[in-house]
């Protein structure tokens, strides 16, 4: 296996890469809307090559966005509505977004998979609620 599913085995066997239909895409827009959470949720994302994370339309900062072997870890805050991503591929070859969501506990209780909308353009309000 190569790219970012050999990269990092720490996250949930659960986890789905999630893209477009299409391997020609090469920047990718992929959304969820969330029941409100009520506690504060931690959120671990890999993309292949560089992501920008939005929570609730608002884009938001993290170390190890820019990199495709890197795991970027935010906190999403309570009452949280929707979480979207921007993937670029831009080195052509493996492309791919993976993430997933833990609680308090370190519990995880989202992971990508097909529930996520990914599209090769973004739709208008993609990353909100």
């Amino acid at each position: 296996s190569s790219g970012i599913n050999a990269e990092y085995g720490g996250m949930s066997p659960n986890r789905k890469i999630i893209w477009t239909s299409s391997s020609s895409d090469m920047t990718v827009y992929c959304r969820k809307s969330f029941a409100s959470a009520s506690e504060l949720l931690t959120l671990e994302v890999m993309c292949d090559d560089v992501t920008t994370i939005f929570i609730d339309g608002e884009e938001q900062s993290a170390a190890g966005t820019g990199a495709w072997n890197q795991l970027a870890t935010l906190s999403v805050p309570v009452n949280v509505g929707a979480i979207g991503f921007k993937c670029t591929n831009s080195g052509g070859g493996p492309y791919g977004i993976m993430a997933q969501l833990k609680d308090s506990s370190g519990e995880v209780f989202e992971v990508t998979d097909a529930s996520w909308q990914c599209s090769n353009a973004p739709a208008e309000d993609w990353a909100t609620a």
